[in-house]
């Protein structure tokens, strides 16, 4: 089975699978999501990914309706229903169907939709060469700050933009040029031996491998801590790396069209992701060669 969806607990195939136009998180975005991948079969870090997922429901005011140990499940049936050696996951949580009114109150139950597909073989280059991304300003903080939603229009329009100027990828700036995260990341930059990563206090997604790299960070003595940083700290930035679940720790080599240190992912960089790599596995959850993006 190429990827499957499992609705509410009912699994099907993943070009079969239905949800009603009058869903809320059809009709206005509201809904909260998560995404991540297996090693070995196994959903990577999902007990954070769990606490996160409730903290967005908390956040946005949505009753996810059942226990954390029964969305597990939901989940580990999902990750056997599709044969693969690795898998990609995005599990959402809509407010159900509301249709006549905006206002939230009064719908549901929330929907449970879990996305499974076969996870593609990454391209070594993404690693290897780094990204070429685009500083673009991001809206105010919304009142669904450190939630992750699935209002993901923003986001999409910055990689749109970034892959029409010829980038692969967006940074998104505050309204005075303060650095925020990746359009889909988080975002670390290196000055004189040091890493950086902007503070949660500005309202950005609170990652779940922006956590576990800095935690690699300090284990490796390598100082590490959140700074306000803007924009002309990334210019003169002597490395520069995004994090995702699925991306792992990839390198930016150029930003506006201007090349960061040398041009090549540097060495701190490369050493954070062979470290954080490394913590995978010894976790018990990667193969220690694998470049899976």
């Amino acid at each position: 089975m190429a990827g499957i969806a499992s609705i509410d607990g009912t699994i099907v195939p993943l070009e079969a699978a239905q949800v009603s136009v009058l869903d809320r998180g059809f009709l206005y975005g509201d809904a909260v999501f998560e995404a991540l991948r297996t090693y070995r079969g196994k959903a990577d870090a999902l007990e954070q990914h769990l606490t996160r997922l409730e903290h967005s429901c908390s956040i946005v005011g949505i009753a996810l309706g059942m226990s954390r140990a029964a969305l597990a499940g939901e989940i580990e049936r999902a990750i056997a229903a599709v044969d693969s050696p690795e898998r990609y996951l995005r599990i959402m949580i809509t407010r159900g169907d509301l249709p006549e009114s905006l206002p939230p109150a009064g719908a549901g139950p929330a929907r449970r939709v879990i996305i499974v597909r076969p996870l593609p073989s990454g391209h070594t280059a993404l690693y290897d060469q780094g990204l070429r991304v685009v500083s673009t300003a991001a809206p105010t903080s919304p009142l669904w700050a450190g939630a992750k939603p699935s209002a993901y229009l923003n986001n999409v329009l910055a990689v749109g933009r970034a892959q029409a100027s010829g980038a692969d990828d967006a940074l998104l700036l505050g309204a005075y040029g303060e650095l925020l995260e990746g359009a889909t990341s988080s975002a670390f930059l290196v000055k004189d031996g040091a890493i950086y990563t902007p503070p949660l206090a500005l309202g950005i997604l609170p990652g779940i491998t922006r956590d576990r790299v800095l935690a690699c960070a300090a284990s490796s003595g390598v100082s590490a801590r959140e700074r306000l940083l803007h924009i002309h700290d990334v210019y003169q930035a002597d490395e520069l790396f995004l994090t995702s679940s699925v991306r792992l720790v990839v390198a930016v080599v150029e930003v506006d069209g201007m090349r960061i240190g040398s041009g090549a992912p540097g060495p701190i960089t490369q050493r954070m992701a062979a470290v954080y790599r490394a913590e995978i596995e010894r976790l018990g959850a990667a193969p220690g060669h694998s470049r899976r993006a």
